[in-house]
């Protein structure tokens, strides 16, 4: 497997968003050859990523205009702000090809690869406290192995080596990461774990229809959405340190993908409206109509780490 992940900032010419030589659109094609079996189960899914300026006041939030960041055809998804917010790094996949990760500035619209490989890299996030992001590797097999890859100097490693079932993760600390993992034998279901990096071990804990892993802000928690058919579907919470699960509330119909805002407060799409929840306030508030932008909905929703910039995900059809 280290042999085929040749992951890597790689120099190439910018791609620009206006003003260039370079059209987004004109790149319609991965920097490699892909693995057959992993394209094979490859459906057509085009989707596009849009920001936004995001403002908070004691008022509520409070959407800005919204701009269309990417341009090329294919699956444009799973966006993540990087570290300076200047930023994001982003899972691109052309038609018949392989999913990269890459980078785009948002003051000059250049972009850049961060893994050119044979297999696909989704669900980039940055690692609390290195200069590294985490992405998940699907390989041939539908493995799903999970990698660190440094952004200035170094190799990437794999983390968890024994591990190829993790569908979601997010990190608590740079050395604790709550998993997803697929449960082979039920599959509407997944196991929730913690993995240690330093000492490589995984700890699960129970099964869960869990998805949409977000640290939550402040605390040694992460959360996720418990979805199941027999019931509607619950934000919970699992605690790093002592292991407890808690339901936070239960989600308004059709929300699947949420963001936390630095206060406390939750904000998520609906269809193609934007709504926000606070502690202080239960009842869910709509601060945006976004039908005319996005008339296919919203899959996937980010929010940076001041909360002042919002990514949205929207399905092209």
């Amino acid at each position: 497997m280290k042999a085929l992940l040749i992951l890597s900032i790689i120099a190439v010419s910018p791609i620009v968003a206006s003003g260039g030589t370079s059209r987004p659109d004109e790149a319609a094609e991965a920097c490699t050859t892909p693995i057959a079996s992993v394209v094979a189960v490859h459906t057509r899914n085009w989707s596009q990523i849009w920001l936004a300026p995001l403002k908070l006041d004691t008022r509520g939030a409070h959407l800005g205009k919204l701009v269309p960041i990417t341009h090329r055809p294919g699956y444009n998804n799973q966006p993540a702000f990087s570290q300076d917010g200047q930023g994001f790094y982003y899972s691109w996949r052309p038609d018949n090809s392989e999913a990269d990760i890459w980078y785009h500035e948002f003051r000059t619209g250049k972009e850049r690869p961060i893994t050119c490989t044979p297999q696909d890299e989704y669900s980039p996030a940055l690692i609390p406290a290195r200069k590294a992001i985490s992405a998940v590797s699907l390989e041939d097999a539908d493995k799903r192995r999970l990698w660190a890859i440094p952004l200035a100097d170094g190799e990437p490693s794999l983390l968890f080596p024994n591990l190829s079932s993790i569908a979601y993760y997010a990190w608590v600390d740079a050395d604790t990461v709550i998993l997803s993992l697929t449960d082979p034998d039920k599959a509407q279901m997944m196991t929730l774990a913690i993995g240690n990096v330093s000492t490589g071990s995984i700890e699960r804990i129970g099964s869960a229809g869990s998805q949409s892993l977000a640290r939550v802000p402040n605390s040694t928690a992460v959360s996720y959405v418990d979805k199941r058919e027999s019931q509607s579907s619950r934000l919970m919470e699992i605690d790093a340190v002592s292991h407890e699960l808690s339901a936070v509330l239960t989600l308004p119909e059709s929300v699947e993908t949420y963001a936390w805002l630095p206060d406390g407060r939750i904000i998520a799409p609906m269809h193609s409206l934007i709504l926000t929840w606070s502690p202080h306030e239960p009842a869910w508030k709509q601060i945006a109509d976004l039908s005319a932008q996005m008339p296919n909905g919203i899959s996937r929703l980010v929010v940076n780490d001041k909360g002042n910039r919002i990514g949205l995900v929207t399905p092209v059809k």
